[in-house]
């Protein structure tokens, strides 16, 4: 094995532990800073394979250039800033984010440019995001049992954090993992061992429902049922014993009510308060109804503030990572001013609001070419294996659209992590027979 891929997989390993933005820190650790310093060192690497893809790319016909037209369109957006002399701090560290980030994408469609190595990266990932969750099963259910956790309840119940900064990013990050465990299972276990993907799928979704992130719970759904309508053939046994997985989980989760933390279950109820808005009944406090309440709100106003910047500049929005600075001038009537608030909780709307129908169209080139991207290597007819990872990433790309909805997801590197190994996978179905794939040394 070339020597250069140890590299490659630490930063794979490392991605549900340091993969967040630079400017956050985790166990008072700039982590987002040393996974930029990781990404380097393998650009630099993997300089002549990542430099010579740009040439050989456009004739593979597998070549994410929406995405480098989304990133263009975002440079002048902020160009005009700095033009303008409007430009500031979050401006700057969004662009050098959104760059980054693209230079994260270019290196996982890259470096897994052999099946071994795509295969192999892909059980890497699976395996540090069951680290990453288990990790946040035992912090919560330490709490849960009085153990010196950590952990800060700001909500009904206590909220799986994992390895992140909040429970909706580690949902979030969840279905990258979830989607694609399912669908590698199903398709070839045999490579991976298939009782270890069982587990990591059951701990997936354990640690997804512990976050109760709704968006993230309607993005899972999204993503399973995209797996059943895409995967006709395959063994009755495997997907018995995937419900029998799910079956444990529900399990898991009422023996916590009874024997671990008693009206754990009303947690889900304190959801509903969010669709419903009612206050609740008897066996919710009334502080549920209070917190749940200030977060529907709190989005509420900032996708209308959102809308309101789009309305006032459609064309070319009122400047890329300007939202948080802007939010106050386009708020709602009678509604209360934010100090300063980076995201609109919804992804879509955000990039409308910065960025205007320019941004927008851009970010739709994107999603179409990757569903294109998707359909036409599948028709090659890749082997099972293959077939498995590019439905399971796709899959999950397609969860994390959904949770866009009422999260931001462009900002998170495994998002582009998951969309490079997606090219990666794809231009291995079309390149199957070596004519076409990019050749590496390993």
């Amino acid at each position: 094995m070339d020597r250069r891929l140890f590299f490659y997989y630490i930063t794979v390993i490392t991605v549900p532990f340091f993969s967040v933005s630079p400017w956050q820190k985790i166990a008072n650790m700039p982590v987002g800073i040393i996974y930029g310093i990781l990404v380097a060192i393998n650009v630099a690497l993997f300089r002549k394979e990542i430099f010579s893809s740009f040439v050989r790319s456009g004739k593979m016909g597998i070549y994410p250039a929406t995405v480098i037209l989304f990133i263009g369109v975002a440079l002048v957006s902020f160009s005009v800033l700095v033009v303008s002399g409007a430009v500031r701090r979050e401006n700057f560290i969004r662009i050098a984010y959104l760059l980054f980030s693209g230079v994260v994408l270019w290196l996982n469609m890259v470096v897994p440019a052999q099946k071994e190595v795509l295969l192999r990266t892909v059980q890497v990932y699976i395996a540090s995001a069951m680290v990453a969750a288990v990790y946040g099963i035992f912090v919560v259910i330490g709490y849960m049992v009085g153990l010196p956790t950590g952990l800060e309840v700001l909500w009904t119940v206590p909220r799986l954090l994992g390895t992140a900064t909040e429970p909706q990013v580690f949902g979030n990050f969840m279905l990258t993992a979830l989607p694609l465990s399912a669908a590698v299972y199903l398709f070839k276990p045999d490579r991976y061992n298939g009782k270890f993907l069982l587990w990591a799928f059951g701990i997936f979704m354990l640690a997804l429902i512990m976050t109760f992130s709704a968006g993230a719970w309607a993005g899972a759904a999204v993503g399973c049922f995209m797996l059943v309508f895409f995967i006709r053939r395959f063994q009755v046994r495997r997907v018995l014993f995937l419900a029998l997985a799910c079956l444990l989980v529900v399990t898991s989760v009422l023996a916590i009510d009874r024997w671990i933390y008693p009206n754990y279950v009303a947690g889900f109820k304190s959801i509903m308060v969010k669709f419903t808005q009612k206050p609740p009944g008897q066996d919710l406090p009334q502080h549920t109804y209070e917190i749940n309440m200030i977060s529907v709100n709190d989005r509420k106003w900032l996708r209308a503030g959102a809308w309101n910047m789009f309305r006032v500049k459609p064309l070319f929005g009122v400047g890329f990572g300007n939202f948080g600075y802007l939010y106050n001038n386009y708020r709602p009537a009678d509604t209360p001013k934010f100090d300063f608030y980076a995201r609109a909780h919804n992804q879509y709307l955000e990039i409308l609001a910065e960025m205007g129908l320019l941004g927008f169209g851009a970010l739709l080139a994107v999603l179409v070419q990757l569903v294109i991207t998707v359909w036409k290597s599948l028709k090659y007819g890749p082997a099972q294996e293959i077939k498995g990872v590019i439905l399971g990433l796709f899959a999950s790309l397609a969860a994390i659209g959904v949770h866009g909805y009422s999260f931001g997801i462009m900002f998170h590197n495994y998002v582009w992590v998951i969309m490079g190994l997606t090219y990666a996978a794809c231009r291995l179905a079309v390149g199957r027979k070596g004519e076409n794939c990019h050749e590496n040394r390993y």
